[in-house]
């Protein structure tokens, strides 16, 4: 989010409409669930992503799958490099599935807007 320039704003936005929970792992959910709606994909994807984490580390995970509009080990190798973001990818998505029991698969399909 700080990368994207949004961090401080959504942060401010959230706080005003939802009250902090008391305990920080329900802090931490209830703010990358909010996030599931967000305009921008790439946040959204990993939003998503992060929240799978924390609720597998909780047990209480389930299957999922993330739509990503470029290519997300390239994009979540960037995030943990620092390094510039990949652009999206045009006619492109990518579904990332995730399940807690099972390694995780990737689709690359095409696919044009109408």
């Amino acid at each position: 989010m700080k990368r994207l320039g949004c961090f401080d704003s959504y942060l401010i936005a959230h706080f005003a409409a939802h009250p902090a929970p008391p305990a920080i792992e329900e802090l931490a959910a209830q703010f990358l669930a909010s996030l599931a709606e967000h305009d921008h994909p790439l946040l959204r994807a990993v939003a998503q992503l992060e929240l799978f984490s924390v609720e597998s580390a909780q047990s209480s995970a389930h299957a999922i799958t993330l739509v990503w509009d470029r290519d997300p080990q390239a994009a979540m190798l960037a995030l943990d490099r620092f390094q510039p973001l990949p652009n999206p990818t045009a006619g492109v998505r990518y579904r990332l599935r995730l399940s807690p029991n099972q390694p995780a698969s990737c689709l690359r399909e095409s696919w044009f807007e109408t």
